[in-house]
């Protein structure tokens, strides 16, 4: 698992934790890559924070705030790994590398994907890691550190799967779908 903090300001998370080098920060309730941003360092993350010292009332105050999540920026960012898990199983796994100049590994962002074979080390993570949350089904976004590790980045129960059945061929629904027959005709 890739270290992780979660905030509403960047002074009321402990980014300190994360390590001296790049931040990765995403809106917590974030989907296709929208509103990711990277920092140079969590110092940096604090001075061009856009909220930073706003009190109800004031000019860019909310009262509902998004929260965030910060992560070190692993290899610079602009790759990453998408896999689908159903039952236990690994169904889909793909590499997502970004556009040039571009940090997210989002397709909706203009990445690109492609196929990666079913025993690639980061099926296994994936698995392990939808069984850790409890989860049947979803998607698992990681990375590979420099040493070759493969670290989990986050995992979505809601995960969006057309574009990584696009670029595998894997019938992802399908395999929802069965496993749901399953489940129902045990009960």
């Amino acid at each position: 698992m890739v270290p992780t903090a979660a905030f509403d300001e960047p002074a009321g998370g402990n980014l300190a934790a994360l390590g001296p080098g790049g931040l990765v920060v995403k809106p917590a309730r974030g989907v296709r890559g929208e509103g990711i941003r990277a920092f140079a360092s969590a110092a940096a993350l604090a001075s061009a924070w856009p909220l930073r010292g706003a009190r109800p009332g004031a000019p860019g105050y909310h009262a509902e705030r998004e929260h965030y999540l910060a992560q070190p920026l692993i290899g610079g960012g602009g790759q990453d790994i998408r896999a689908y898990v159903v039952a236990g199983t690994c169904v889909a796994l793909m590499r997502r590398v970004a556009r040039p100049g571009e940090i997210r590994a989002n397709l909706a962002q203009g990445a690109t994907g492609s196929p990666l074979p079913a025993d690639h080390p980061a099926g296994k993570v994936a698995a392990a890691a939808l069984r850790a949350c409890g989860l049947d089904f979803g998607g698992v976004d990681m990375i590979e550190d420099a040493g070759g590790t493969v670290r989990v980045l986050e995992v979505d129960a809601w995960a969006g799967f057309a574009g990584i059945t696009q670029v595998t061929g894997a019938d992802v629904a399908g395999a929802i779908l069965d496993h749901a027959a399953a489940e129902g005709a045990g009960r």
